[in-house]
């Protein structure tokens, strides 16, 4: 068995580790995604639930449900973005930022979803399979 996979937020109050094999890592274009992160996508991995720790600072999360099935957990501090879920599309399942993750690790993104939603300036990466959801 490999070591957990560590990560933090930007400040380093809060500090969470997963096990490996994650079930998928995704460029997500979609409006809610880019609002709530801030960019022009979000590179999320999906972790079980089960496989996911927070280690210090849970009392330092504030969480922001954006859908009914959707929430974010932000560190109160710093603002980075620690966790969120999507119980629709991926129930059991946490979702991790990849920029969160502090371990060398290889987890790339396989896969880019909500491409008909990207900003306008963003230009889609041809290497990685598009899939309409």
């Amino acid at each position: 068995m490999s070591d957990p996979v560590q990560g933090s937020c930007q400040c380093g109050a809060v500090t969470w580790e997963f096990d490996l094999p994650i079930k998928l890592a995704v460029m997500c274009h979609c409006t809610l995604c880019r609002k709530l992160s801030g960019t022009d996508y979000s590179s999320h991995v999906f972790v079980a639930e089960d496989q996911f720790r927070i280690l210090a600072g849970e009392d330092q999360l504030s969480t922001y449900d954006a859908t009914p099935d959707t929430s974010k957990s932000f560190c109160k501090i710093c603002g980075s973005p620690v966790v969120g879920r999507n119980n629709k599309r991926m129930p059991g399942h946490v979702v991790v930022g990849r920029g969160s993750i502090d371990s060398d690790v290889d987890i790339r993104p396989s896969l880019q979803v909500f491409t008909e939603s990207k900003g306008d300036w963003v230009t889609i990466h041809d290497d990685i399979k598009v899939m309409k959801i």
